[in-house]
């Protein structure tokens, strides 16, 4: 059988991408992170009936960091997008697929530079 686009779902490449990490020997604190934040951005995905890759868009990402910006202060918003966007740049790498990297349309959030009072 030929692959296709379709045949890439969001959590088959999570577990996908975990194994990667594992292989790679990345502390368990490190996995656990990882499988936190793309937990909650493949459930934020499903919710909007997004199930495959292929249906990642820019504009579904910058949403989805809107929505974080609602419960999450702008250091928190900044690790869910280097966290996606280095999940979704390993599937670049993986894929021969001629699929865009939605992730490179979209800027990272800002975070302040606050000074540390001490």
């Amino acid at each position: 059988m030929e692959t296709t686009l379709a045949n890439h779902t969001i959590k088959e490449e999570t577990t996908s991408f975990l194994i990667d990490r594992k292989a790679r020997r990345l502390s368990p604190r490190t996995i656990d992170f990882y499988r936190e934040k793309l937990y909650a951005f493949a459930k934020y995905c499903a919710e909007r009936g997004v199930i495959y890759m292929e249906d990642i868009s820019p504009r579904l990402l910058r949403e989805y960091l809107i929505l974080l910006g609602e419960s999450h202060n702008p250091g928190g918003v900044h690790t869910f997008y280097r966290t996606v966007r280095t999940f979704l740049n390993y599937f670049e790498e993986e894929n021969d697929e001629e699929l865009p990297n939605p992730i490179r349309k979209v800027h990272p959030p800002r975070v302040p530079n606050q000074p540390i009072v001490g």
